[in-house]
């Protein structure tokens, strides 16, 4: 072999070694890449099979390279066809057709093949394929790579559902949401913003300001937020309240609960009306509420349902309230594990029939939910099925704190109901028109109506107030309505029955939102204590009356006693000088007229002397029957015949101490001021019987004592007396008669005898319903005897003294001169004495010469 030869030679080897390790190189490059990639050569047989494409199709390299006639597309395709690395090399339209997108690029081609035979359903891989060159320009061959993008499709398919999801979320969230911009310009508003605001979505988005909805006080302070929302987002509130105006200038309140979106300047705004919620349940509040872009910054527990129901997303509120975490539920729990048991069945019927027609169910309803551990809890969800699929999306919103008070509300006004009912006052409101809203059960036990015979209807329908106070009544629910407050007011109530009753009632206004919408009313029985406050007032009466009579009784005494004194002097003197006239004698006629004057005027001092109780009464054990039938005698003989007289007598009548005389004089004095009230005629009753006072009955009659009494009653059917006139017929010389017809003192002396007797008088009367007297006599005790006194008759027979000494005592002068006169005529011997002091004396030094001593009953000194 030559030199040069061998030179050749050499290249030769050292060209065909370079080549192999350039080739090694390469196949360890391309075993390197972490893509699946092989090459061919310009005749189709392998040359490189990386362990990624080992790992793609289960082939080993070694068991491939060197192949050709398409043995590779046998792992790809489960057939010997092209592939894109063939297609590089050689086009063929009908297999490019095979790939679900192909582009070419010069020398390279890039494809996407969906579900190949060598992946599950589902896989979706990306291709490029190159040609492969040498130094020269010539093709030697092609290489391909395969990449699997399923995860991105995935992705995709999740964004894609993602989205959908979102958008059913803004479309049904529970609250008004809107999307802010920068400028404060409203891009995106949901159908509840156009329920709360009153405009539609076209009219709104992008032409309106959320500024234009804002109270004007609240503006500023709104304001501020937005733009420091902007500037510094931690530093601004993500949830307070504000005023919002609606399309017709109606002011709501809302709770606004925003935040910005993360990597913009736009803000995701949800209100929430709580106008009603403020005006009805004051005290219920909102618990901490965060707020997330969209499906996180709802505000609510918000999750999605699959058909199954399995929940399979939730945001983080949802893993407050559930208690359990994010991985713990998604894809893991259902939904019915946490409703409770009295809720799960309508659940279930709501799940399954919104999946069959979705508005034949509720999108909107309360259920109590079970938490991780065991508590029970309560919310509101707002549920609407996801467009295009089998799930549903749902919002949640605790109300367990709204339950708490509706519960302490029930129980609240349960309490208030049980006091309503069983308080003893009557409680009761009304409104501006006062007709009865509510009125509690004891309405029954003061007036007798049950409440629902009332409630509807107005004082006025009513008829519950007497009409003398039904004036009163209305001024004083007008002055609560102004503002007033009356705490205590007293009116006449009439009863179902027609009974008048007293009630002492306060009234307060009912104010909501400023303004006075009713009266609220307690109304309490005073009826005993107006009795007791009557009957305090009568019996005052009847004290200042019994002292004023009596004042009057010792006045009218002292003077009736002193004119007595007078009247006897001049009756005496009188009785002298026609004791030495003739019957001719012409002053005879005078002296008997001065007689005659001076007796009426002695019976006048001896009815006031009766009213003053100073005239002597002859007490006796005295059947009051017998009395009375004696004066029926005499007034059948005196009464006129139109007047009918009735007289009852008692069985068994019971004795009492009395002067017949006197009774007599009573009885007179009573039944002929009946016959002078009844001139037209009428009845006159006279009635006896036994009676007991009680303690009851003294407690109301001042003067009457408890015991045994006979009762006189002495009635007729007259024309009456007034209250007035009543208070002063005991009163001496007070009389309604005619001057000439009567002296005023017939019922004073009445009344004299009585209370000399130990008993009590009565009267009543009203003008045109006559009167009746009771007089009460005290019974004597068992075993008294009544006496009847025959009358004895017999000549008057004048005692002539013979020289027999008398001591007459007396402290009236004219009355011992005219004594000493009268007794010296008769043959006596007259000592005279001032006073009992004298008298005392006289007798103590002459007692044995005194044969009769004659003294006055009352006198100054020793009487």
């Amino acid at each position: 072999m030559s030199r040069r030869d061998k030179r050749g030679s050499k290249c030769s080897e050292k060209g065909t070694s370079l080549i192999a390790v350039e080739k090694e190189v390469l196949a360890q490059i391309i075993n390197f890449l972490p893509d699946a990639t092989f090459a061919i050569d310009a005749e189709g047989r392998v040359t490189a099979w990386n362990r990624a494409m080992e790992e793609l199709t289960g082939m080993k390299a070694e068991d491939i390279i060197g192949k050709g006639n398409y043995e590779y597309s046998i792992p790809l395709w489960g057939t010997r066809r092209p592939c894109l690395i063939d297609l590089v090399l050689h086009w063929d339209e009908n297999f490019a057709r095979s790939y679900e997108y192909i582009k070419r690029d010069g020398d390279t081609l890039f494809s996407e093949t969906l579900n190949p035979p060598f992946k599950k359903p589902g896989s979706l891989f990306w291709n490029v394929a190159r040609s492969l060159y040498d130094v020269k320009g010539n093709i030697v061959g092609a290489v391909e790579v395969i990449r699997d993008i399923s995860e991105r499709l995935k992705v995709e398919d999740a964004i894609r559902k993602s989205e959908a999801a979102y958008r059913t979320l803004f479309k049904y969230a529970g609250a008004a949401t809107v999307i802010i911009e920068d400028d404060t310009t409203i891009s995106k508003a949901n159908p509840e913003f156009e329920r709360l605001s009153g405009y539609s979505k076209e009219e709104i988005e992008g032409k309106m300001s959320w500024t234009q909805f804002v109270f004007p006080e609240d503006l500023e302070r709104m304001k501020h937020y937005h733009y420091q929302r902007r500037k510094e987002p931690e530093a601004a509130p993500q949830q307070y309240e504000f005023r919002f105006v609606d399309r017709n200038g109606q002011v709501k309140y809302v709770l606004n609960r925003v935040t910005v979106i993360p990597g913009t300047k736009r803000s995701i705004a949800s209100l929430l009306d709580i106008t009603f919620r403020r005006e009805a349940e004051r005290a219920l509040q909102e618990s901490e509420q965060r707020y997330r872009s969209l499906f996180e910054n709802t505000g609510a527990a918000t999750f999605v349902v699959e058909e199954d129901l399995t929940i399979s997303q939730v945001n983080a509120r949802c893993e407050i309230f559930s208690g359990y975490s994010r991985e713990e539920l998604e894809g893991k729990m259902r939904i019915t594990d946490f409703i409770a048991p009295e809720d799960l069945e309508r659940i279930k019927t709501y799940h399954a029939a919104r999946r069959i027609k979705e508005n034949s169910v509720p999108n909107e309803y309360e259920f109590a939910w079970i938490d991780r551990h065991g508590k029970k809890k309560y919310g509101l969800i707002q549920i609407g099925i996801i467009p295009g699929t089998r799930k549903s999306i749902a919002s949640f919103v605790d109300i367990s704190d709204r339950k708490k008070m509706e519960e302490a509300l029930r129980e609240s006004e349960e309490r208030y109901r049980l006091h309503f009912e069983s308080v003893n006052d009557v409680i009761f409101s009304y409104g501006s028109d006062l007709k009865i809203i509510d009125i509690s059960p004891s309405v029954e036990r003061l007036l007798g109506y049950k409440p629902e015979e009332l409630i509807g209807k107005s004082f006025h329908e009513l008829n519950i107030v007497t009409p003398d106070y039904l004036e009163k009544a209305v001024q004083d629910a007008m002055k609560v309505f102004g503002g007033e407050r009356i705490d205590s007011a007293e009116y006449a109530f009439v009863t179902k029955d027609g009974q008048v009753r007293f009630g002492e009632v306060s009234g307060h206004p009912i104010i909501r939102d400023g303004k006075i919408i009713g009266v609220v009313s307690v109304a309490r029985d005073i009826t005993k204590r107006k009795k007791a406050e009557e009957d305090k007032r009568r019996l005052e009466a009847q004290l200042i009356q019994a002292q004023k009579m009596e004042a009057v009784g010792t006045l009218a005494g002292g003077i009736a006693h002193d004119f007595n004194n007078l009247l006897q002097a001049i009756l005496g003197y009188t009785q002298i000088l026609l004791m030495g006239k003739d019957k001719d004698d012409p002053d005879v006629s005078n002296l008997r007229q001065i007689e005659m004057a001076a007796k009426r005027a002695r019976e006048l001092t001896q009815q006031l002397l009766a009213f003053s109780r100073k005239v002597k009464s002859e007490l006796r054990p005295v059947n009051l029957n017998q009395e009375v039938r004696q004066v029926e005698k005499l007034l059948r003989r005196t009464i006129p015949r139109m007047i009918d007289i009735e007289v009852h007598l008692g069985d068994e009548l019971r004795v009492i101490n009395a002067d017949p005389a006197q009774l007599e004089q009573v009885m007179m004095n009573l039944c002929v001021n009946a016959r002078d009230a009844m001139p037209e005629g009428g009845r006159l009753v006279i009635e006896t019987e036994n009676v007991v006072l009680d303690e009851g009955y003294c407690r109301e009659h001042l003067g009457a004592k408890p015991g045994e009494y006979v009762l006189l009653t002495i009635s007729d059917t007259g024309c009456g007396m007034d209250k007035e006139t009543l208070e002063h017929i005991f009163e001496p010389f007070f009389t309604t008669k005619d001057k000439d017809r009567g002296t005023g003192l017939g019922l004073a002396m009445v009344y004299g005898i009585v209370k000399n007797h130990g008993g009590y008088i009565m009267c009543y009367s009203e003008p045109g319903e006559g009167t009746t007297f009771k007089i009460y006599f005290p019974v004597l005790g068992e075993g008294a005897e009544v006496h009847v006194l025959e009358e004895e008759e017999g000549e008057e027979v004048v005692l002539e003294g013979e020289g027999e000494r008398i001591l007459l005592v007396d402290d009236e002068g004219a009355i011992r001169e005219l004594g000493k006169e009268i007794l010296e005529r008769f043959g006596y011997e007259v000592l005279l004495a001032g006073d009992g002091e004298e008298a005392v004396e006289i007798y103590r030094d002459r007692g044995g010469e005194i044969s009769l001593v004659i003294m006055d009953y009352v006198m100054p000194g020793m009487g």
